[in-house]
């Protein structure tokens, strides 16, 4: 039986390079140094990325900086981290939900 597609907004495949920082709640401040990753698809509403040898937990914010290709500059936005996904030993996915 096939699953029924309930998104808001298609998503669509993208491979590009991001850095992410972790958000301190109370003071609004990054919690750590940029961590690399890579976008695994995109929508309008937020992203899927692939992410080697860190960890997000479900319900963090995280000031995201998304690569673009063509031009040597970054995106920056704001995502909450919706769900997490083990893919092996070393990695996993994160669903993102852009927030601004």
């Amino acid at each position: 039986m096939k699953k029924d597609n309930k998104r808001a907004f298609l998503r669509y495949p993208y491979s590009s390079s991001v850095m992410y920082t972790t958000l301190n709640y109370a003071v609004r401040t990054a919690n750590e140094a940029e961590t690399a990753a890579r976008i695994v698809d995109l929508s309008d509403s937020g992203m899927r990325m692939l992410i080697h040898g860190a960890t997000l937990v479900e319900g963090n914010m995280i000031r995201v900086r998304i690569q673009v290709s063509d031009i040597q500059a970054s995106v920056p936005t704001l995502a909450e981290v919706i769900w997490t996904k083990k893919q092996n030993a070393k990695a996993y996915h994160a669903g993102l939900r852009f927030v601004v």
